[in-house]
């Protein structure tokens, strides 16, 4: 929040009277509503991420298959293995 009426209260001892705790509820109504949003935003930035790391795993995966044919080991005359 910019700049709270309660600001110099915050973190105190303070006790608010009846009207403030009406005050503060309202003044809270907007942060809350724009906290809810930045969550769902990032839980579906999370899900976006959470795909896209799967995505890669399975890529490097199949990288790593395909290099694996291709290793010099591989290529060694049979005679020489055993």
């Amino acid at each position: 929040m910019a700049s709270s009426p309660f600001a110099a209260t915050l973190r105190t001892n303070y006790c608010p009277t009846d009207q403030e705790v009406l005050d503060i509820k309202a003044l809270l109504i907007e942060p809350t509503l724009r906290v809810q949003n930045l969550d769902d935003d990032i839980a579906e930035l999370q899900r976006s991420l959470n795909k896209l790391m799967e995505e890669r795993d399975s890529v490097v995966a199949d990288v790593e298959a395909h290099r694996a044919l291709i290793s010099p080991t591989r290529r060694l005359p049979l005679d020489i293995i055993q």
